[in-house]
């Protein structure tokens, strides 16, 4: 136990602003690469259903999150934390707002195609 104190107080004491920032962008391109990939998902299987059942395809959904994936790069590039940070929840409350709005709005498409596909079976 006395190890992982040690470890910890090293990486406490060596721990700088830099560092911090760093991994910080880091975590923010992580975050939203995720986030798009569970948008993008999530949007595919709604144009599924949509398709299926005679709806328009969803298509300024795409575009979007499209944007949020365009401003995610620069994440990398901003040189302060306060720039970094606005940008950061711009591109999530994109993100986060298209997948809330996507949820919502589908819901009943998406269960009346889930039960006409068990009462078919």
């Amino acid at each position: 136990m006395e190890i992982l104190t040690n470890i910890l107080l090293w990486v406490g004491s060596h721990f700088s602003h830099e560092v911090y920032y760093t991994t910080t962008k880091i975590q923010g391109i992580f975050w939203s690469l995720a986030d798009i990939d569970i948008a993008w998902y999530m949007l595919k299987i709604a144009d599924f259903i949509r398709n299926r059942t005679g709806r328009p395809k969803i298509t300024w959904r795409y575009y979007l999150l499209l944007l949020s994936a365009i401003l995610t790069p620069l994440l990398l590039v901003l040189k302060t934390a306060k720039h970094f940070f606005i940008l950061e929840t711009v591109i999530f409350a994109i993100q986060y707002l298209l997948l809330m709005y996507s949820v919502v709005s589908e819901r009943k498409g998406v269960l009346l195609f889930i039960k006409a596909t068990i009462q078919n079976r």
